[in-house]
């Protein structure tokens, strides 16, 4: 199994983690979404596993009543 690591940011509240990839020799059908805010961090259907781990907290937006 192939692990490559890359940094993702949340496009909606700017937290920062740390994204690994692992091939698998079969498809995988998930998705990640942000810790902070709920926003989707990303989403996919192949032969690969990913996984994010929070390494700077973002500001979550503001929630209007």
């Amino acid at each position: 199994m192939a692990i490559t690591e890359s940094l993702i940011t949340c496009s909606t509240c700017g937290a920062t983690y740390r994204l690994t990839m692992t091939r698998l020799t079969f498809r995988d059908k998930d998705s990640i979404n942000c810790e902070v805010c709920g926003a989707l961090l990303k989403n996919w259907n192949e032969a690969k596993s990913w996984s994010a781990t929070l390494t700077m907290r973002g500001t979550p937006p503001n929630k209007t009543k």
